[in-house]
Parts: C-alpha cells; sequence; structure tokens
C-alpha cells in the first residue's frame, strides 16, 4: 500500500521510518498528516525529494514539535517511483 491511514486510539507520534528497498521506485515526494475526523488533515511533516540513495537503508523523519494527538495518520505520497528517478 502505498498511501495509508491508520487508525486508533488518539495518539501522537513524534518521528517516522521510510524503508527504501529498491532505490529506482522508492517515493521521492510524500507528506505524513493528522486527523481528529478522517476528513480534515493537518500537514506534520513534507519532504520533496529527501537524500534517500540508498538500498536497504531507513531512513527516519522527525515530526513538527507543534504537532497535536490525533486520532488519524495518513502517509501520503505525491510523487515519485519509477525509473526515471
Amino acid at each position: 500500500m502505498r498511501n495509508g491511514v491508520i487508525t486508533h486510539s488518539a495518539f501522537k507520534i513524534d518521528e517516522y521510518t521510510v524503508y527504501d528497498y529498491v532505490y529506482a521506485y522508492a517515493a521521492r515526494n510524500w507528506t505524513v498528516s493528522g486527523s481528529q475526523d478522517g476528513k480534515r488533515w493537518i500537514e506534520l511533516n513534507r519532504q520533496d525529494e529527501p537524500g534517500v540513495n540508498h538500498i536497504l537503508q531507513k531512513y527516519t523523519y522527525s515530526i513538527a514539535e507543534k504537532a497535536d494527538i490525533y486520532r488519524y495518520y495518513r502517509y501520503f505520497v505525491l510523487g515519485g517511483g519509477g525509473a526515471h528517478h
């Protein structure tokens, strides 16, 4: 699944990790957002062409300090992946 929504009881995340298994097909632009209702999303972190460039590596990104406690979290791929990258 490239885009996902996680729902549980409300909780706060401080960071998240992305694994790059095959560099040529990895996402290159994405957002991580939080929501209380699953409809209105607050962007917590955005990555545009991050330095993800090693096969079988993991990369950890911090969430904005202003982040609140949310019930839903979404990882949304804006672009990237494919042989042209």
